[in-house]
């Protein structure tokens, strides 16, 4: 998974397969495209992790997630 603080990615809606919480925030992008992305700005709390709970990385990539299905039935449009 590529993590680099220092770079950034663009990655359209149409090469996202889906997006999920981990100890990162990640993109996943289509297999065909590249691997995964790690997202630093948006990570899950230890203790969130530890005890099983959600965290606001769980609900970052719900919200994506939703997105992503709009765009998908906007023609690439999220919004």
């Amino acid at each position: 998974m590529s993590c680099s603080s220092q770079r950034a990615h663009v990655v359209p809606w149409s090469d996202i397969e889906r997006f999920e919480a981990g100890h990162l925030l990640v993109v996943v992008r289509q297999p065909e495209l590249g691997g995964p992305i790690g997202v630093w700005a948006v990570q899950a709390a230890n203790l969130a992790r530890m005890t099983g709970r959600r965290s606001q990385a769980d609900d970052v990539a719900d919200e994506l997630n939703a997105l992503l299905r709009v765009a998908r039935a906007n023609g690439g449009k999220a919004g």
